[in-house]
């Protein structure tokens, strides 16, 4: 082997694609039970409804009554949209009248109060509808049990164009 040099052109152009063409060529043998998928997809059954429901804010789903909600949680938050509307109105705490306070469940996290080109996270989440008077205007505050307040249009029939909602989203 006098005189053998190495050539890189010769191994990378001859060599190593016999070497990749016998691999190729060589019988391979795989356990027991190998799996492999057909090329058709496996059906998938219709589900009755779709887990998740996007309703337009005039189609909001029905309200569930909420889990127990603890009596000192419910009079936290009333207090918490007290003051918050006595300091909207500016007007003494004692002149607000508590009309109604109802454990809900809200089907997302606009609390029942969907703005116009906001998204929403589609959970539900447990939180309290509270009705307050003041000199004989009622206001609707929602909340969840965390002490997030908004407050809301009135949504009796007596009042279709929300005229006694002293202001858009409270915040405590």
């Amino acid at each position: 082997m006098k005189g053998f040099k190495f050539a890189p052109h010769v191994f990378f152009r001859i060599v190593l694609p016999c070497l990749v063409i016998m691999s190729a060529c060589a019988p391979v043998t795989l356990p027991k039970n190998t799996y492999f998928p057909t090329s058709e997809p496996a059906p998938v059954k219709p589900t009755p409804k779709s887990p998740t429901q996007f309703f337009p804010p005039s189609q909001e789903p029905p309200l569930v009554p909420a889990a127990i909600v603890p009596e000192s949680l419910q009079q936290k938050i009333t207090a918490l949209a007290i003051t918050n509307l006595a300091n909207r109105l500016s007007v003494d705490q004692s002149t607000i009248e508590i009309i109604l306070i109802e454990p809900l469940t809200w089907p997302n996290s606009a609390l029942g109060c969907p703005q116009p080109g906001q998204f929403y996270n589609e959970v539900t989440v447990p939180g309290l509808r509270i009705r307050l008077a003041v000199a004989s205007v009622e206001v609707v505050y929602h909340t969840d049990l965390a002490g997030t307040l908004l407050l809301c249009p009135a949504q009796d029939k007596g009042n279709p164009d929300h005229s006694n909602n002293p202001g858009g989203p409270a915040t405590s």
